[in-house]
Protein backbone atom coordinates (compact mmCIF):
# COMPACT_ATOMS: atom_id res chain seq x y z
CA UNK A 1 0.00 0.00 0.00
CA UNK A 2 2.74 2.39 0.87
CA UNK A 3 4.44 1.50 -2.35
CA UNK A 4 1.35 2.47 -4.42
CA UNK A 5 1.07 5.82 -2.59
CA UNK A 6 4.64 6.60 -3.40
CA UNK A 7 3.99 6.00 -7.05
CA UNK A 8 0.89 8.26 -7.00
CA UNK A 9 2.75 11.07 -5.30
CA UNK A 10 5.61 10.73 -7.74
CA UNK A 11 3.22 10.99 -10.71
CA UNK A 12 1.45 14.01 -9.21
CA UNK A 13 4.73 15.82 -8.62
CA UNK A 14 5.85 15.04 -12.18
CA UNK A 15 2.59 16.41 -13.60
CA UNK A 16 2.93 19.66 -11.63
CA UNK A 17 6.51 20.11 -12.82
CA UNK A 18 5.54 19.61 -16.49
CA UNK A 19 2.67 22.08 -16.14
CA UNK A 20 4.97 24.69 -14.66
CA UNK A 21 7.49 24.25 -17.47
CA UNK A 22 4.80 24.59 -20.13
CA UNK A 23 3.54 27.82 -18.59
CA UNK A 24 7.08 29.16 -18.48
CA UNK A 25 7.73 28.42 -22.22
CA UNK A 26 4.44 29.66 -23.71
CA UNK A 27 4.59 33.41 -24.72
CA UNK A 28 1.73 35.83 -24.50
CA UNK A 29 -0.42 36.16 -27.62
CA UNK A 30 0.76 38.75 -30.14
CA UNK A 31 -1.59 41.45 -31.33
CA UNK A 32 0.16 41.37 -34.76
CA UNK A 33 0.66 38.56 -37.22
CA UNK A 34 4.07 39.79 -38.32
CA UNK A 35 7.54 39.43 -36.83
CA UNK A 36 9.98 36.66 -36.29
CA UNK A 37 10.92 37.37 -32.65
CA UNK A 38 9.24 36.40 -29.36
CA UNK A 39 8.16 39.90 -28.38
CA UNK A 40 4.64 41.12 -27.86
CA UNK A 41 3.94 43.72 -30.60
CA UNK A 42 1.19 46.25 -30.47
CA UNK A 43 1.75 47.33 -34.10
CA UNK A 44 2.31 45.40 -37.28
CA UNK A 45 5.04 47.63 -38.60
CA UNK A 46 6.37 51.12 -38.82
CA UNK A 47 9.56 53.00 -38.19
CA UNK A 48 11.63 52.11 -35.09
CA UNK A 49 11.64 49.06 -32.84
CA UNK A 50 7.94 48.61 -32.21
CA UNK A 51 6.00 48.74 -28.93
CA UNK A 52 6.44 45.72 -26.60
CA UNK A 53 3.91 45.38 -23.75
CA UNK A 54 2.73 42.84 -21.13
CA UNK A 55 5.88 40.77 -21.23
CA UNK A 56 8.02 41.68 -18.20
CA UNK A 57 10.44 38.85 -18.81
CA UNK A 58 11.17 40.02 -22.33
CA UNK A 59 11.45 43.67 -21.24
CA UNK A 60 13.90 42.61 -18.53
CA UNK A 61 15.91 40.69 -21.12
CA UNK A 62 16.02 43.72 -23.42
CA UNK A 63 17.07 45.98 -20.57
CA UNK A 64 19.99 43.67 -19.86
CA UNK A 65 21.06 43.29 -23.51
CA UNK A 66 22.10 46.66 -25.12
CA UNK A 67 22.75 45.00 -28.53
CA UNK A 68 19.21 43.59 -28.59
CA UNK A 69 17.77 46.96 -27.55
CA UNK A 70 19.66 48.70 -30.39
CA UNK A 71 18.41 46.14 -32.91
CA UNK A 72 14.81 46.60 -31.83
CA UNK A 73 15.13 50.42 -31.86
CA UNK A 74 16.48 50.39 -35.43
CA UNK A 75 13.56 48.32 -36.71
CA UNK A 76 15.61 45.25 -37.31
CA UNK A 77 13.65 42.78 -35.20
CA UNK A 78 10.38 41.09 -35.96
CA UNK A 79 7.38 43.15 -36.97
CA UNK A 80 9.06 46.29 -35.73
CA UNK A 81 11.29 46.35 -38.88
CA UNK A 82 10.79 49.50 -40.92
CA UNK A 83 8.91 49.08 -44.22
CA UNK A 84 11.21 49.73 -47.20
CA UNK A 85 10.17 52.59 -49.49
CA UNK A 86 10.22 51.42 -53.15
CA UNK A 87 12.53 53.38 -55.46
CA UNK A 88 10.46 55.04 -58.20
CA UNK A 89 11.27 54.06 -61.80
CA UNK A 90 12.99 56.78 -63.81
CA UNK A 91 10.68 58.76 -66.05
CA UNK A 92 11.37 58.29 -69.76
CA UNK A 93 10.56 61.31 -71.87
CA UNK A 94 8.26 60.80 -74.85
CA UNK A 95 10.79 61.06 -77.66
CA UNK A 96 9.04 61.37 -81.04
CA UNK A 97 9.76 58.60 -83.51
CA UNK A 98 11.84 60.05 -86.36
CA UNK A 99 10.07 60.12 -89.73
CA UNK A 100 11.97 58.03 -92.29
CA UNK A 101 13.45 60.02 -95.16
CA UNK A 102 11.72 59.25 -98.45
CA UNK A 103 14.03 59.40 -101.46
CA UNK A 104 12.03 60.24 -104.58
CA UNK A 105 12.81 59.74 -108.24
CA UNK A 106 13.46 63.46 -108.49
CA UNK A 107 16.12 63.17 -105.78
CA UNK A 108 17.83 60.31 -107.62
CA UNK A 109 17.65 62.16 -110.94
CA UNK A 110 19.26 65.23 -109.36
CA UNK A 111 22.03 63.02 -107.92
CA UNK A 112 22.70 61.64 -111.41
CA UNK A 113 22.97 65.14 -112.84
CA UNK A 114 25.35 66.21 -110.07
CA UNK A 115 27.52 63.14 -110.60
CA UNK A 116 27.57 63.61 -114.38
CA UNK A 117 28.45 67.30 -114.10
CA UNK A 118 31.19 66.63 -111.54
CA UNK A 119 32.77 64.19 -113.98
CA UNK A 120 32.54 66.78 -116.77
CA UNK A 121 34.13 69.43 -114.59
CA UNK A 122 36.98 67.14 -113.51
CA UNK A 123 37.57 65.70 -116.98
CA UNK A 124 36.48 62.16 -116.01
CA UNK A 125 34.75 61.60 -119.32
CA UNK A 126 34.64 57.81 -119.16
CA UNK A 127 32.80 58.05 -115.84
CA UNK A 128 30.52 60.74 -117.27
CA UNK A 129 29.62 58.65 -120.33
CA UNK A 130 28.75 55.72 -118.04
CA UNK A 131 25.88 57.86 -116.70
CA UNK A 132 24.25 58.22 -120.14
CA UNK A 133 21.08 56.32 -121.00
CA UNK A 134 21.24 53.60 -123.63
CA UNK A 135 18.08 55.08 -125.13
CA UNK A 136 19.70 58.44 -125.86
CA UNK A 137 22.89 56.86 -127.21
CA UNK A 138 20.90 54.67 -129.57
CA UNK A 139 18.83 57.60 -130.79
CA UNK A 140 21.99 59.65 -131.38
CA UNK A 141 23.57 56.67 -133.18
CA UNK A 142 26.62 56.73 -130.93
CA UNK A 143 28.21 54.84 -128.03
CA UNK A 144 29.44 55.75 -124.55
CA UNK A 145 33.09 55.47 -125.61
CA UNK A 146 32.48 57.72 -128.61
CA UNK A 147 30.88 60.32 -126.34
CA UNK A 148 33.91 60.13 -124.02
CA UNK A 149 36.18 60.74 -127.02
CA UNK A 150 34.02 63.66 -128.14
CA UNK A 151 34.15 65.27 -124.69
CA UNK A 152 37.93 64.80 -124.59
CA UNK A 153 38.25 66.64 -127.91
CA UNK A 154 35.99 69.42 -126.65
CA UNK A 155 38.17 69.89 -123.58
CA UNK A 156 41.26 70.11 -125.81
CA UNK A 157 39.51 72.82 -127.80
CA UNK A 158 38.92 74.88 -124.65
CA UNK A 159 35.54 73.70 -123.39
CA UNK A 160 35.01 73.67 -119.62
CA UNK A 161 32.03 73.25 -117.28
CA UNK A 162 31.70 74.84 -113.84
CA UNK A 163 29.37 76.28 -111.22
CA UNK A 164 26.50 73.80 -111.38
CA UNK A 165 23.31 74.73 -109.52
CA UNK A 166 20.37 72.34 -109.44
CA UNK A 167 17.34 74.61 -109.26
CA UNK A 168 14.57 72.01 -109.12
CA UNK A 169 13.20 68.99 -110.92
CA UNK A 170 9.85 67.98 -112.37
CA UNK A 171 8.46 64.69 -113.68
CA UNK A 172 7.73 64.83 -117.40
CA UNK A 173 6.31 61.35 -117.88
CA UNK A 174 6.46 57.94 -116.21
CA UNK A 175 10.10 57.35 -117.16
CA UNK A 176 11.60 60.85 -117.47
CA UNK A 177 12.35 63.65 -115.00
CA UNK A 178 13.50 67.09 -116.12
CA UNK A 179 16.18 68.54 -113.85
CA UNK A 180 16.47 72.33 -114.04
CA UNK A 181 20.15 73.29 -113.98
CA UNK A 182 22.21 76.45 -114.22
CA UNK A 183 25.94 76.42 -114.91
CA UNK A 184 28.80 78.20 -116.64
CA UNK A 185 30.05 76.91 -119.98
CA UNK A 186 33.42 78.03 -121.30
CA UNK A 187 33.75 77.58 -125.08
CA UNK A 188 35.97 78.99 -127.84
CA UNK A 189 34.56 81.93 -129.74
CA UNK A 190 33.86 80.89 -133.37
CA UNK A 191 35.53 84.06 -134.71
CA UNK A 192 38.48 84.63 -132.39
CA UNK A 193 38.87 81.09 -131.00
CA UNK A 194 39.33 82.62 -127.56
CA UNK A 195 37.52 81.09 -124.57
CA UNK A 196 34.23 82.81 -123.76
CA UNK A 197 32.06 82.11 -120.74
CA UNK A 198 28.27 81.91 -121.02
CA UNK A 199 25.61 81.24 -118.42
CA UNK A 200 23.37 78.28 -119.21
CA UNK A 201 19.85 77.70 -117.94
CA UNK A 202 18.61 74.32 -119.15
CA UNK A 203 16.36 71.35 -118.46
CA UNK A 204 18.29 68.08 -118.44
CA UNK A 205 16.19 64.94 -119.03
CA UNK A 206 17.03 61.98 -116.81
CA UNK A 207 15.54 58.62 -117.77
CA UNK A 208 14.90 55.54 -115.65
CA UNK A 209 16.51 52.47 -117.17
CA UNK A 210 16.82 49.07 -115.45
CA UNK A 211 16.36 50.61 -112.02
CA UNK A 212 18.84 53.46 -112.62
CA UNK A 213 18.36 57.13 -113.41
CA UNK A 214 20.61 58.08 -116.36
CA UNK A 215 21.14 61.35 -118.21
CA UNK A 216 19.78 61.60 -121.77
CA UNK A 217 22.59 62.67 -124.10
CA UNK A 218 21.80 65.80 -126.15
CA UNK A 219 18.77 66.45 -123.91
CA UNK A 220 16.45 64.16 -125.85
CA UNK A 221 13.19 63.25 -124.10
CA UNK A 222 11.47 60.82 -126.48
CA UNK A 223 10.34 60.34 -130.06
CA UNK A 224 7.32 59.28 -132.08
CA UNK A 225 7.70 57.27 -135.28
CA UNK A 226 5.21 58.43 -137.92
CA UNK A 227 3.20 56.50 -140.47
CA UNK A 228 2.11 59.23 -142.86
CA UNK A 229 1.35 58.88 -146.60
CA UNK A 230 3.75 60.44 -149.10
CA UNK A 231 2.74 63.67 -150.82
CA UNK A 232 4.17 65.14 -154.03
CA UNK A 233 3.92 68.57 -155.68
CA UNK A 234 6.03 70.34 -158.30
CA UNK A 235 8.29 67.30 -158.53
CA UNK A 236 9.11 67.44 -154.78
CA UNK A 237 8.12 64.43 -152.66
CA UNK A 238 7.84 64.79 -148.87
CA UNK A 239 7.10 62.18 -146.22
CA UNK A 240 7.36 62.86 -142.44
CA UNK A 241 9.27 60.05 -140.72
CA UNK A 242 9.70 60.91 -137.04
CA UNK A 243 9.00 63.50 -134.36
CA UNK A 244 11.79 63.84 -131.78
CA UNK A 245 11.17 65.80 -128.60
CA UNK A 246 13.99 67.51 -126.69
CA UNK A 247 13.85 69.60 -123.53
CA UNK A 248 14.02 72.87 -125.50
CA UNK A 249 12.84 72.02 -129.03
CA UNK A 250 11.03 69.51 -131.21
CA UNK A 251 12.27 68.21 -134.56
CA UNK A 252 10.41 66.56 -137.42
CA UNK A 253 12.60 64.45 -139.70
CA UNK A 254 11.27 64.09 -143.25
CA UNK A 255 12.14 62.26 -146.44
CA UNK A 256 12.65 64.78 -149.28
CA UNK A 257 13.06 63.69 -152.90
CA UNK A 258 13.55 65.84 -156.01
CA UNK A 259 12.33 64.21 -159.23
CA UNK A 260 13.18 67.19 -161.44
CA UNK A 261 16.31 68.18 -163.29
CA UNK A 262 16.66 71.42 -161.33
CA UNK A 263 17.52 71.96 -157.62
CA UNK A 264 14.56 72.83 -155.39
CA UNK A 265 15.13 75.32 -152.58
CA UNK A 266 12.82 75.33 -149.56
CA UNK A 267 12.87 77.62 -146.57
CA UNK A 268 13.79 80.74 -148.49
CA UNK A 269 13.68 84.12 -146.72
CA UNK A 270 10.24 84.94 -148.14
CA UNK A 271 8.73 81.62 -147.05
CA UNK A 272 7.55 80.00 -143.85
CA UNK A 273 9.23 76.61 -143.84
CA UNK A 274 6.65 74.98 -141.53
CA UNK A 275 3.89 75.70 -139.05
CA UNK A 276 3.20 73.09 -136.36
CA UNK A 277 -0.26 72.80 -134.82
CA UNK A 278 -0.56 71.60 -131.23
CA UNK A 279 -4.32 71.44 -130.97
CA UNK A 280 -5.40 75.08 -131.03
CA UNK A 281 -1.83 76.39 -130.71
CA UNK A 282 0.20 77.11 -133.86
CA UNK A 283 3.96 77.66 -133.82
CA UNK A 284 6.23 78.47 -136.75
CA UNK A 285 9.38 76.47 -137.26
CA UNK A 286 12.90 77.86 -137.18
CA UNK A 287 13.82 79.38 -140.55
CA UNK A 288 16.17 76.93 -142.23
CA UNK A 289 17.15 76.83 -145.90
CA UNK A 290 17.47 73.49 -147.66
CA UNK A 291 18.59 72.74 -151.20
CA UNK A 292 17.22 69.51 -152.62
CA UNK A 293 19.42 68.63 -155.56
CA UNK A 294 18.00 67.20 -158.76
CA UNK A 295 17.21 63.50 -158.74
CA UNK A 296 18.36 63.19 -155.16
CA UNK A 297 16.70 61.78 -152.04
CA UNK A 298 17.40 62.90 -148.44
CA UNK A 299 16.21 61.04 -145.34
CA UNK A 300 17.61 63.44 -142.77
CA UNK A 301 15.95 66.78 -143.41
CA UNK A 302 15.15 68.16 -139.96
CA UNK A 303 12.54 70.85 -139.39
CA UNK A 304 12.70 72.34 -135.91
CA UNK A 305 10.33 74.29 -133.68
CA UNK A 306 11.68 75.81 -130.45
CA UNK A 307 10.16 75.19 -127.03
CA UNK A 308 9.20 72.39 -124.66
CA UNK A 309 5.94 70.67 -125.58
CA UNK A 310 3.96 68.29 -123.41
CA UNK A 311 2.30 66.77 -126.49
CA UNK A 312 3.33 66.06 -130.04
CA UNK A 313 1.87 68.21 -132.84
CA UNK A 314 -1.39 67.08 -134.40
CA UNK A 315 -0.60 68.46 -137.87
CA UNK A 316 1.95 70.50 -139.81
CA UNK A 317 1.88 72.82 -142.84
CA UNK A 318 5.03 72.87 -144.98
CA UNK A 319 6.31 75.66 -147.26
CA UNK A 320 3.99 78.61 -147.16
CA UNK A 321 4.57 81.48 -149.58
CA UNK A 322 3.91 85.05 -148.39
CA UNK A 323 1.68 85.47 -151.41
CA UNK A 324 -0.49 82.48 -150.44
CA UNK A 325 -0.14 82.01 -146.65
CA UNK A 326 -3.31 79.94 -146.46
CA UNK A 327 -2.26 77.55 -149.20
CA UNK A 328 0.83 75.61 -148.08
CA UNK A 329 2.50 73.15 -150.42
CA UNK A 330 1.89 70.30 -147.99
CA UNK A 331 -0.41 69.66 -145.04
CA UNK A 332 0.14 66.48 -143.04
CA UNK A 333 -2.09 65.01 -140.36
CA UNK A 334 0.40 63.61 -137.84
CA UNK A 335 -2.18 61.69 -135.87
CA UNK A 336 -0.90 62.76 -132.44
Amino acid sequence: MNKRMHIVWAGLILTLVLAACQAQATPSASSSTGGSGAGNFSGAGGTGGGNFRNNPAFETRVAGDPALATRIASGGFGAGRATATPTPMPTIANVPTPTPTVITGSDLAAQTVQGYFTDLQNGNFNSASALLSAFSLLEANTTASQVADQLTQMKAQGYAWSGLKVVDSQPFNASTILVHVQYTLTAPDPKTNKPVQSQKDELWPVRQEAGQWLYNWQNIIDFNTLTVPVQEIYGLTIQPLQLTRYSDHLTMTVLAQNATSEPIVIGQPNEVLATFHFGSQSVDAVDTRYIIDSYRSYTNVNITVNGLYKTFPTSVDLIKSPSYPDQPWFTFNLGS
